[in-house]
C-alpha cells in the first residue's frame, strides 16, 4: 500500500461544524438524523486540532474564506461565541471526505442560495484560495454570484450600515481592525497592482464606471445615504482627535502632492486636463454666477434702498450696521461681505 493510501485510510479524521451561538433554535435538515441547537454556518473535515483553529485564523488575518470570515467576526463582535462540535469522529480521510460533501449538500450553501453554510465548495476538496478564485469568476461569468444582485448588495449594505451606526461592526474593534488592515494592506495592494498592469480591475471595467456614475446621478449610490456619511464623518473626526488622519501624516501629504503633480503634469502633456477644455472657463463662470444669485437672492429687494444709501454718502460701516439691526442677514456683515455685494449689485439686475 502506498503511503497516499495509507494516510487516506487512517482513522484518524473527522467531520464537524461550526454553530452561532447567536442564533439559538431547533434547525433540522432532511437527510440528517439529528438536529442543531443553534444555526450551523460551517461544515468541515480535519484532524488533530482543525476544529478549533477558526477563530483564531480570523483573528490573525490568516482567513480566506470571507463569508465564513464575516461570519466569525459578527459572532464575536456581538458578544457570542462560535460552538465547535463534532458530527463524525474515528474516520478515514476518504470517507470523512464523503460525509463531508454529505452534510453540505443537505444542509445548503449561502452561495448556492439554498442554505445557512458560509462553505465555497461542496466539500471533498479541501479550500484554498485558487479554488475560492475559480468559483467565484465561474459565478461571476454566469451571472450566478450572490453580490450580482442589487436585492443582495442593498441588504448587505443596509446591515452593516446597521451595525455601524450601532458601534457592533467588527472593524469598529480596534484590535481587529488593526490586524485586519496589517494583514490584508500588503495583499490588496499588490493584487491591485497586478490586476491593473493586467487590465482586469473592476475601476478599468466601463460598465462598472457607468453603473457607478449612474448611481450617483440618480442619488442612490452607498456613499450619498445618510448613514454613510455621518459614519464617515464620525470616523474622519475620530481619526483627526487622535492624530491618526492620514492627512496628519507628512508623509502621505507629500504623497499625494507628489501624484497630483505627476498626474496634473500627464493631462496636460496628452491635452485632458480640465483647464485645456474649451468650455471650462464658461462653465465655471456660469456656476459661479448661479451661486452668486442664490447666495444674495435674499437681497435682491434691498438693492435700490442700499443704492440710495451710497448716493446719500451712507459709510460702509452704518450700512452694515443698519443692515444687521433689518434682520436681512442671519450673520454680521463685514466690510468684504458686502463690498462683494455692491460690486454683484450689476450683475444681478442684468
Amino acid at each position: 500500500m502506498s503511503k497516499f493510501m495509507s494516510i487516506m485510510n487512517d482513522n484518524d479524521c473527522y467531520v464537524y461544524c461550526l454553530l452561532d451561538s447567536s442564533k439559538p433554535g431547533i434547525y433540522k435538515y432532511s437527510g440528517l438524523d439529528f438536529q442543531f441547537d443553534y444555526e450551523p454556518f460551517y461544515i468541515g473535515k480535519g484532524k488533530g486540532k482543525r476544529l478549533f483553529v477558526h477563530e483564531l485564523d480570523v483573528l490573525t488575518g490568516k482567513e480566506k474564506n470571507v463569508l465564513k470570515r464575516n461570519r466569525i467576526q459578527n459572532i464575536i463582535s456581538s458578544g457570542k461565541f462560535v460552538i465547535s462540535c463534532f458530527l463524525t469522529e474515528n474516520l478515514s480521510c476518504k470517507r470523512a471526505l464523503k460525509l463531508e460533501v454529505r452534510f453540505i449538500k443537505q444542509i445548503g450553501r449561502i452561495i448556492t442560495g439554498d442554505g445557512p453554510l458560509t462553505n465555497l465548495t461542496e466539500g471533498g476538496e479541501g479550500f484554498d484560495s485558487e479554488t475560492c478564485s475559480r468559483i467565484c469568476k465561474r459565478s461571476l461569468e454566469n451571472g450566478t454570484h450572490p453580490f450580482l444582485s442589487d436585492k443582495i448588495r442593498k441588504m448587505t449594505s443596509d446591515r452593516m450600515l446597521e451595525k455601524v451606526s450601532k458601534n457592533k461592526h467588527p472593524f469598529q474593534d480596534p484590535a481587529i481592525r488593526k490586524l485586519t488592515t496589517e494583514s490584508t494592506k500588503d495583499i490588496l495592494t499588490e493584487r491591485n497592482k497586478r490586476q491593473l498592469e493586467d487590465g482586469t480591475h473592476i475601476f478599468l471595467n466601463k460598465e462598472f464606471r457607468d453603473k457607478d456614475l449612474e448611481r450617483f446621478r440618480n442619488g442612490t449610490h452607498a456613499l450619498q445615504r445618510p448613514q454613510t456619511k455621518e459614519a464617515c464623518r464620525v470616523s474622519r473626526e475620530d481619526a483627526l482627535a487622535k492624530g491618526i488622519h492620514a492627512f496628519q501624516n507628512p508623509v502621505n501629504i507629500t504623497n499625494t502632492i507628489k501624484r497630483t503633480i505627476q498626474r496634473n503634469k500627464e493631462e496636460l502633456e496628452n491635452g485632458k486636463h480640465p483647464f485645456q477644455r474649451a468650455d471650462f472657463y464658461s462653465k465655471r463662470k456660469e456656476k459661479n454666477d448661479l451661486k452668486l444669485k442664490q447666495k444674495y437672492e435674499h437681497m435682491m429687494p434691498y438693492v435700490n434702498t442700499i443704492k440710495q444709501w451710497l448716493k446719500e454718502g451712507w459709510t460702509l460701516n452704518a450700512i452694515c450696521d443698519k443692515i444687521t439691526k433689518m434682520k436681512i442677514s442671519p450673520l454680521k456683515w463685514y466690510h468684504q461681505k458686502l463690498k462683494r455685494f455692491l460690486d454683484s449689485i450689476t450683475m444681478l439686475n442684468a
